[in-house]
């Protein structure tokens, strides 16, 4: 017995040794084995092991960043990042994921000088251009954000997301024929992008291409059977056709897919109404309104019915609709898009 004991001690001595002959390299691959397996905090810990043992290992500081980003600890990437940009102003892949944690913020005009400083390092990284596209795109700058989607296209034809990207900036410049050539690129290198497939139906929808577009949303609801977003909007192509029992399905799926979309039960309110069932369609706005009671078109659509039925409470809807300042889309599409 106190042999086998000499011998675990001897073991435990070996291993205690070993792991204090772990080299900063050592640990700072085991961060990235840790990392890739998605054992985000134990990279971490491994990361500032090589930190320990050399502080001055920016690629450390900067796999540590991505490691806080992908807990959406956005707050500590950004620490991290900065602190290797300090050890390596010239490291680009830090400054490019910097600014996808401060896009990640919202900081849109932050995340586009550091995209700038990544790209000023290696202006051939198409990710990045095509990051710094999506944040001018979210600040409504869309002749820039096209721009920068056809730089990181040109220096990579096959992200289809980056093509995707450009579609959704071409439907806000109504250019919807060119929209859809991008979504169908998008498709043609990723034919599983639903989200390609339903982006395509809308902006056929909007053309007035309601069978065209149901074959779009259904293509997008065989690939994502769980988004409500293309069910909606298939309501939407469905209500265009007058085909009112089958939009009222389709937004009875949105809603128990996503039963706090306050748009779909506005969709449901609009078919009801159609077919003359008032008292269902006032319900239905209804709940949309407590579902979001700032949504203008569930006020308005509510007046109208009231108003039509020369029923009270026309005149409060209308009042509410018009403060919420939704007089630009009021009556306009009971159907538009989410």
């Amino acid at each position: 017995m106190r042999l086998i004991f000499a011998i675990l001690v001897l073991l435990l001595a070996l291993l205690t040794s070993a792991q204090c002959q772990q080299t900063e390299e050592d640990w700072f691959y085991q961060g990235v084995a840790l990392a890739d397996q998605g054992k985000y905090d134990e990279a971490i810990k491994a990361y500032d092991e090589a930190i320990r043992l050399d502080p001055t290992i920016a690629a450390a500081w900067s796999n540590k960043g991505v490691a806080f980003a992908d807990q959406g600890k956005h707050d500590e990437a950004i620490e991290a990042y900065d602190e290797a940009i300090r050890l390596d102003p010239t490291d680009a892949a830090a400054w490019g994921n910097k600014g996808a944690s401060l896009a990640d913020q919202g900081k849109y005009d932050e995340a586009i000088e550091a995209y700038d400083e990544a790209i000023r390092l290696d202006p051939t990284d198409a990710a990045v251009w095509g990051n710094k596209g999506v944040s001018l795109a979210d600040q409504g700058k869309h002749d820039e954000a096209i721009e920068a989607y056809d730089e990181a296209i040109r220096l990579d034809p096959t992200d289809a997301a980056v093509w995707g990207n450009k579609g959704v900036s071409l439907v806000d410049q109504g250019k919807y024929d060119e929209a859809i050539e991008a979504y169908d690129e998008a498709i043609r290198l990723d034919p599983a992008n639903a989200a390609a497939w339903g982006n395509k139906g809308v902006s056929l929808a909007d053309q007035g291409k309601y069978d065209e577009a149901i074959e779009a949303y259904d293509e997008a609801i065989r690939l994502d059977p769980t988004d409500a977003t293309a069910w909606f909007n298939k309501g939407n192509s469905l209500n265009k056709q007058k085909k009112y029992d089958e939009s009222i399905k389709a937004y009875d799926e949105a809603i128990r897919l996503n039963p706090d979309l306050a748009e779909p039960w506005i969709g449901k309110g609009n078919s009801l109404d159609d077919q003359g069932k008032h008292d269902e369609a006032i319900q239905a706005y209804d709940e949309a309104i407590r579902l979001d009671s700032t949504d203008a078109n569930a006020w308005y659509n509510k007046g109208v019915v009231l108003h039509n039925q020369n029923r009270p409470g026309s005149h409060e809807a209308f009042a509410k609709a018009r403060e919420l300042n939704a007089a630009k889309s009021i009556g306009v599409s009971k159907n538009e898009t989410i």
